[in-house]
């Protein structure tokens, strides 16, 4: 490890200078969490364009991946391994690369990528940092698996902007062609990282199947509105609480893919026949 020492020194004195109270830090795990994530992409996906919900969810499954398999080929330990009084929550897998710093990049990008505006950068930047500092603060992260995770999500982003308009023009013309994408996907992940990778599987394969049949039959929102999105993070977030384990996953996917659009047409209207992606 690199500068070993020195990084657990500096963990030590950010703790002790900062003095945040345990409980507050170990709640920002949530941002950290399945939960938020799936709501955050409810919200997108219902409450904004289902068409940036696609995109976002396949930024977050191949970045997930990527992460996954990085753990596993470095192999590195968090700062609670050498000194577990630093380790203010819980954090299972490896540490290097750090995955909320990667997936806090994700988002960060989605952010600039689709709001146009000249506070995107700086809110962008804040969440980022904020996401990246808490880690740091709960003695889950060395500041190197901060940077990987940058890096990481930086790269996923970069391949995100050079595949998506080509990807897309496919499954405009052949539906079908982002079911198998999306598929081949989920298999790859599933022979790379076998371990806890079942769950996901039926997840991303429920997701997908949802992805084509609302696509197919029109079952999406043509006029969005803030409204449908809060129903549908709130739906999310109900599922997170009330549900765990393996059918957690299914069922979110069937909730955000298929499920939630009809219930916010009923409920407040806004469907239209499909239309090409």
């Amino acid at each position: 490890m690199i500068y070993l020492e020195e990084q657990l020194y500096w963990i030590r004195t950010l703790q002790g200078w900062m003095g945040c109270p345990e409980g507050l830090l170990s709640a920002f795990n949530f941002f950290d969490s399945h939960g938020f994530y799936f709501m955050v992409l409810a919200f997108v996906w219902i409450g904004i364009s289902w068409r940036w919900g696609i995109r976002l969810g396949a930024l977050l499954l191949v970045s997930g991946m990527v992460n996954r398999a990085a753990k596993i080929l470095c192999d590195l330990p968090r700062p609670f391994h050498y000194d577990p009084t630093l380790g203010l929550a819980e954090a299972g897998s490896y540490g290097f690369p750090s995955g909320a710093a990667q997936t806090a990049m994700i988002f960060g990008f989605f952010l600039v990528y689709t709001w146009k505006s000249r506070w995107a950068w700086p809110v962008a930047a804040l969440y980022v940092l904020a996401i990246s500092a808490t880690r740091i603060l709960l003695g889950v992260h060395f500041f190197v698996d901060l940077i990987g995770g940058w890096i990481l999500g930086l790269l996923v982003a970069g391949l995100f902007v050079l595949t998506v308009r080509p990807l897309e023009k496919s499954s405009s013309r052949q539906p079908a062609v982002m079911l198998s994408i999306i598929l081949a996907m989920a298999l790859l992940g599933l022979a790379v990282l076998p371990s806890k990778f079942d769950a996901k599987l039926i997840a991303i394969t429920v997701g997908s199947l949802g992805v084509y049949l609302s696509t197919k039959y029109g079952l999406y929102l043509s006029h969005p509105r803030i409204a449908h999105g809060l129903l549908a993070a709130t739906g999310a977030c109900l599922l997170y609480f009330i549900f765990s384990g393996e059918i957690f996953s299914a069922l979110i996917a069937a909730w955000i893919s298929l499920a939630a659009s009809p219930l916010c047409k009923r409920l407040l209207g806004g469907l239209r026949p499909p239309s090409p992606c």
